[in-house]
């Protein structure tokens, strides 16, 4: 079985046919040869010019040191320097409005035989997979419910930690729902939250009603922190308080986990068709599925244009493959 590590080796052995942008994740590649990255990425992208080039020098310097990008791209100007040369480029972000300006890309992607892969990680990423395998099953498909459960005391950078708030100060009380994690099963309380999954598999899978949940450790803890990080979020002064010490705090653990329903019909009966994932490390599986992306994306002859993960793969393809290492368990 292929190790994690190795997996990483043969992620930046690839590089040179790759860009992989929003390198905020970076921090989960930085045990692999640095002289592999040098070797293998220093020649790339010469021809560059202007924010192109800044962002794959931006690129190479996360890569290399293990921290985050300075910023995010502020459009897609790099990303249709990489499609226009035929080249493929993979997206770890989650910003489903970066998504939506990406897939405007299509025509130039297709144009020039480039290949633009989206949606690559835990979330968005293997919940697309989980959501698609279980709607599968179903004759016709009225909703999904999709759960995402955190560890507190996981690594989060500055960028995550942004984030969350941000969508925390959207969050209204009294819209908590329950969904079942871990096996057995435990009720967990969740909020909704805007996560890019939601977005895109209502675009690629053509399900009307997808909303994803987030929650955190335990349900004592999740009740804890939802109060907590809503009051965190209204507050300037709170919210630089908690992005400072955050780093220094580790509260609860590092597990992740995914829970699925897809609630629709087959032969006429109303069912529910549940998947789960458990894990631990979230920015760890990220880095691994990107991995698994590049080596099938190299391995397969994928159309040119601009593709999330649910187009071009299944669970069914990436569990077989899953390094045992990797610490991932899958309940389908």
């Amino acid at each position: 079985m292929v190790e994690v590590a190795e997996l990483g080796r043969q992620f930046l052995s690839s590089f040179c046919q790759f860009v992989v942008c929003r390198a905020r994740k970076a921090l989960a590649l930085r045990p692999f040869n640095e002289s592999l990255v040098r070797q293998r990425c220093e020649p790339f992208g010469e021809d560059f010019r202007g924010d192109a080039g800044k962002s794959l020098r931006q690129l190479r310097k996360a890569l290399r040191t293990g921290r985050e990008a300075p910023q995010d791209q502020a459009d897609t100007g790099f990303a249709a320097a990489v499609l226009e040369r035929g080249l493929v480029y993979l997206d770890i972000t989650a910003d489903d409005d970066f998504f939506r300006r990406i897939e405007h890309l299509e025509g130039l992607a297709r144009a020039n035989g480039g290949r633009a892969v989206l949606s690559v990680g835990l979330a968005p990423g293997l919940t697309n997979l989980l959501v698609k395998a279980a709607a599968a099953e179903l004759d016709t498909i009225e909703s999904a419910r999709i759960g995402i459960l955190l560890g507190i005391g996981d690594a989060h950078g500055p960028a995550a930690i942004d984030w969350t708030l941000h969508n925390f100060r959207k969050t209204r009380a009294g819209t908590i729902e329950h969904l079942p994690f871990g096996d057995p099963p435990r009720q967990y309380p969740v909020l909704p939250f805007d996560f890019a999954d939601q977005h895109v598999l209502r675009r690629t899978l053509t399900i009307a009603d997808v909303q994803t949940f987030m929650t955190f450790d335990t349900p004592l803890l999740s009740r804890i922190m939802f109060a907590v990080l809503r009051r965190v979020a209204a507050s300037a002064m709170l919210t630089r308080l908690f992005r400072a010490l955050t780093p220094y705090a580790r509260l609860g653990s590092d597990r992740t986990a995914l829970s699925v329903e897809v609630h629709g019909t087959k032969a006429g009966q109303r069912l529910v068709r549940r998947m789960k994932m458990q894990g631990r490390k979230e920015a760890r599986i990220t880095a691994l599925i990107a991995a698994m992306v590049v080596e099938h994306v190299l391995r397969h002859d994928i159309a040119p244009g601009v593709h999330h993960i649910e187009q071009i793969l299944s669970i069914e393809m990436l569990m077989p493959h899953t390094p045992d290492d990797a610490g991932i368990t899958f309940k389908m």
